[in-house]
């Protein structure tokens, strides 16, 4: 459910209709707070906005559930951030 929501907000973002991408890309983190996608698309989306304090929050989150993710398999966390 998750996927298809951030989905819906990379169509909006495609259409420049930044502020409906980050409200969608909101209600698809109040599902899963960690969903890396999301995060990573309303950090995006919020710099374009000018909301800068909201994309370093959204940084910041995303740099958790990476770690969190780390715990669960090295290989995953690869794939995510690869060095």
């Amino acid at each position: 459910v998750v996927d298809l929501i951030v989905q819906r907000g990379m169509v909006f973002s495609k259409l420049n209709r930044f502020k409906t991408a980050f409200e969608v890309f909101q209600t698809a983190l109040e599902i899963n707070p960690n969903h890396l996608p999301a995060l990573r698309a309303a950090a995006k989306i919020a710099a374009k906005l000018g909301e800068y304090q909201k994309a370093a929050e959204k940084i910041k989150k995303d740099e958790l559930a990476v770690l969190l993710v780390n715990r669960q398999g090295n290989s995953l966390f690869v794939a995510i951030n690869p060095k």
